[in-house]
């Protein structure tokens, strides 16, 4: 089991930090830093979210997750919205299967048990 070692907050100006074995920690304000420090950060972290997107993936995958990213950091969004998936509840699969003949419907509904899916 691990131990949560550091809790962090983040807001619009920085990040507050408490070592949680102790309490303690302290605010870290953007505003104390110099611009090139501010660069340096932020170039820091667009690699680190540009790897993010790619984790976990290899080659042409991985380089398709990294411009997705890209694309939706420069749309000005910091997560894409992606379109809902189509559901298909149980009464519009009964409707549809009942159009079906009786071999059909019952291979549908066999095929369906199978991956723990039942009617």
């Amino acid at each position: 089991m691990s131990v949560k070692k550091l809790d962090k907050r983040v807001d619009d100006n920085g990040v507050n930090i408490t070592v949680v074995s102790i309490g303690e920690g302290g605010y870290y304000n953007v505003d104390e830093l110099s611009d090139d420090i501010k660069r340096r950060l932020m170039i820091h972290g667009l690699s680190q979210v540009l790897g993010d997107a790619a984790a976990g993936r290899d080659g042409q995958d991985a380089k398709e997750a990294i411009e997705r990213r890209w694309e939706t950091l420069k749309s000005g969004e910091w997560t894409a919205k992606r379109a809902a998936a189509p559901k298909l509840s149980k009464a519009e699969l009964e409707r549809r299967l009942a159009g079906l003949s009786e071999d059909e419907r019952a291979a549908i509904v066999d095929a369906l048990a199978k991956v723990g899916i039942s009617l």
